[in-house]
């Protein structure tokens, strides 16, 4: 289920109460199918080959 995996819980973590309000509903009475697309420069829309670094900044 697209919609509901990665899009509805990113607009529940970071989505104005508006934008749950109106959406959410919308998605799981089917009236909107939303998606997400991923592009990564060396791996395209591959997901699994994205690259991802990480640097120390601090003590966390």
């Amino acid at each position: 289920m697209p919609t509901l995996s990665p899009c509805a819980a990113v607009l529940l973590d970071f989505g104005t109460e508006e934008q749950k309000r109106r959406h959410i509903p919308a998605m799981l009475r089917g009236e909107e199918i939303w998606m997400q697309f991923l592009s990564e420069p060396s791996g395209g829309s591959d997901v699994a080959g994205a690259v991802t670094t990480a640097v120390r900044d601090g003590d966390d």
